[in-house]
């Protein structure tokens, strides 16, 4: 490519700003939900449609841009599903429109398929981990920037404002993606059905997008869904919701450069596996603390050890798929992991509803628990196979 470092500048800049167009309403979001008149157990139902539409759409618009062997019309589409998604939630009167314009939200995410395959094709192959590092890097930067400013914009200007900003964000990452090359597949080498299937039954993949669901459980339940309200219920402003969830992606975004570094010291499934311990017990913790410095606390525990996990089973996930294959193996591996970050804050508002918000908090700690347990039994089980 030409200008290569100034087309990998540009792109950076448009991933962050992608991210941050999603994730600027995020700390209010399930708080403006509930003032809306939404239901716990609707509180979580909307934070978990961001994962279905997801489920739904990753897998087909993988397999979609391999097939076509495109990925930038994709990406610019995601742009502007982002600025529609803003703008419809700005404008919800009740909590049932606020669930269709988050949904749609989701759509847009869908697209971060493309945008892994895009940008990882600046490197070679035997770099995936650290392409996916920095990936997870650039994204978690624009959430938490956006996340940090959120609330406070919230606090300064209403609750609206952080939906016309996402809007603005995903008008200017639409801009500086507009002269990102096409990176196109071959005819020759397109994805055929016969193919795609092949790609869905590697076993690698299957197992690291299952532990990754897992993970997507727990981090979802408490970052979008339950921990504002928890910590609303303390006397959190809409400011300190803001610093709540920066608390959890900042330690992501500085741990999430090192995963691949870690990962090859001390072997990157047990480097997941330490993550997840770390994650289990993060959230464990939550209903025996009653002040928001403390929970402040776990979130960043519990973003360190997300910080060593999504970078690495992202990594895993396309490490030994060939580049023709990436964007539905892609595909399969968020889709699945799609289904924790809907099943999560779903589920766990009918456990709310029910039996209180601390059961939320201690059955999302068996999830990753679970997820542990699984990546273990797994690997062995492959390694049996092998």
């Amino acid at each position: 490519m030409k200008s290569n470092k100034t087309t990998l500048a540009l792109f950076c800049i448009g991933i962050f700003l992608f991210w941050a167009g999603l994730y600027l309403y995020v700390p209010i979001l399930s708080v403006y939900s509930k003032a809306k008149g939404a239901s716990l157990s609707l509180v979580g139902l909307i934070a978990g449609s961001y994962g279905l539409t997801q489920l739904i759409f990753r897998i087909p618009l993988g397999a979609a841009s391999d097939r076509l062997g495109v990925r930038k019309p994709f990406v610019l589409a995601g742009f502007l599903v982002i600025i529609a998604s803003c703008l419809g939630l700005a404008w919800a009167p009740t909590p049932e429109w606020i669930f269709i314009f988050r949904a749609l939200s989701g759509v847009a995410a869908s697209v971060w398929v493309m945008v892994t395959v895009m940008f990882a094709g600046f490197f070679p192959p035997d770099k995936a981990v650290h392409a996916t590092g920095l990936l997870s890097f650039l994204s978690g930067a624009g959430q938490m920037a956006a996340t940090t400013a959120g609330g406070w914009v919230a606090d300064q200007w209403g609750w609206i404002a952080p939906f016309a900003g996402g809007a603005i964000l995903a008008g200017a990452g639409l801009i500086f993606s507009l002269p990102l090359p096409e990176q196109r597949t071959p005819s020759a080498n397109r994805l055929t059905l016969k193919r795609f299937l092949h790609v869905a039954t590697i076993p690698t993949l299957i197992l690291v997008s299952l532990v990754s669901a897992l993970d997507q459980y727990s981090f979802h339940t408490t970052l979008q869904g339950f921990i504002p309200l928890y910590a609303a219920d303390l006397g959190a402003s809409a400011t300190v919701l803001g610093w709540l969830t920066s608390a959890t992606l900042i330690p992501y975004v500085i741990t999430s450069l090192w995963a691949a570094r870690i990962g090859a010291r001390i072997g990157e499934k047990r480097t997941v596996a330490i993550g997840l311990l770390v994650v289990c017990l993060a959230v464990a913790v939550v209903p025996w603390i009653k002040t928001v410095p403390l929970l402040i606390l776990t979130r960043i525990i519990h973003g360190l050890g997300r910080g060593i996990t999504y970078p690495i089973t992202m990594g895993l996930s396309i490490k030994s798929v060939a580049q023709e294959e990436r964007a539905s193996a892609m595909g399969i591996f968020q889709a699945i992991y799609a289904l924790g970050m809907f099943a999560g804050p779903t589920l766990s508002g009918i456990v709310a509803d029910r039996w209180g918000m601390s059961a939320v908090f201690w059955t999302s700690a068996a999830v990753s628990l679970g997820a542990v347990t699984l990546l273990l039994v797994g690997s062995r089980y492959l390694r049996g196979r092998s």
